[in-house]
């Protein structure tokens, strides 16, 4: 048998050619970094018993052995680009299943995963974890008047002002329309409102234009804290009800505690 243009006769009657599965198999298996590690040990073992075995024998041993490290190497280099390309689109797929495909946020199911991330972290060390429920004022008479395509652009510059407010373990997502949530984690009640009133001035001070005409938004946000045991859910319905009194108090606004005052139904 020739391969790469050596005479390789003993590999075609041996186990050797049988070795040239092991790379593909290795990385099937075992992911990309453990399969390279077992490739490159049978690498060596089987260059290694084929010099010895073939040594002493009339088969020109240099040609059979270069021959299967040629082979080896060329299969194992295409296992190890096929699971460095799958590892990559399976990572990339798993992330935009967590995020908002407009703002670059999480959805709600990456939001629901990283809540779960910060409970789980504070099993051992109980921490604060803040929560701030934003929703832009009159946003409706953005897409009535500037058309959709301008209230995207502002979403997305909603979800900068975000960005640049908060640090890198907190959390921004997008609940679907003009809503978005910050999970704050070791954040107390006031540590949360100040970050609140950060992105509240942020939003209300950046400015967007349409066709010359400019886009001013603004908007309300609700601040709580999770007490123990409590669930995503209801950590939202007590920013909510926060974020009620404020929309029904002027709007553009940071509320962090319900007055006495409020609709019961919204509590």
């Amino acid at each position: 048998m020739i391969l790469f243009g050596y005479m390789a006769v003993p590999l075609s009657e041996s186990l050797y050619v049988w070795m040239l599965a092991i790379p593909v198999v290795s990385y099937i298996l075992l992911g990309q970094w453990l399969g390279f590690a077992v490739t490159v040990v049978f690498f060596a073992l089987a260059v290694g018993s084929s010099v010895i075995k073939l040594g002493d024998s009339h088969v020109a041993w240099e040609a059979a052995s270069l021959n299967l490290a040629v082979c080896f190497i060329s299969v194992a280099g295409l296992a190890h680009v096929y699971e460095v390309v799958r590892a990559n689109t399976e990572r990339q797929l798993r992330a935009s299943a967590l995020r908002d495909s407009l703002t670059g946020t999480f959805n709600r199911t990456g939001l629901n995963v990283r809540f779960d991330y910060y409970e789980e972290a504070a099993a051992d060390v109980p921490a604060a974890l803040g929560l701030i429920l934003l929703d832009l004022d009159h946003f409706k008479r953005v897409n009535d008047t500037h058309g959709h395509h301008a209230g995207d652009r502002v979403l997305r510059r909603v979800a900068r002002c975000i960005d640049t407010h908060i640090e890198s373990g907190d959390t921004a997502g997008r609940l679907g329309g003009e809503e978005f949530v910050v999970l704050l984690p070791d954040r107390d009640l006031e540590q949360t409102r100040r970050v609140a009133e950060r992105i509240r001035y942020a939003i209300a001070s950046s400015h967007g234009r349409d066709k010359s005409r400019p886009i001013e938004i603004t908007a309300t946000l609700g601040v709580a804290v999770r007490h123990g045991g409590e669930s995503l859910d209801t950590l939202l319905a007590r920013a909510d009800a926060r974020l009620y009194c404020g929309k029904l108090n002027n709007r553009d606004q940071v509320v962090s505690a319900v007055p006495p005052d409020a609709d019961p139904k919204h509590v």
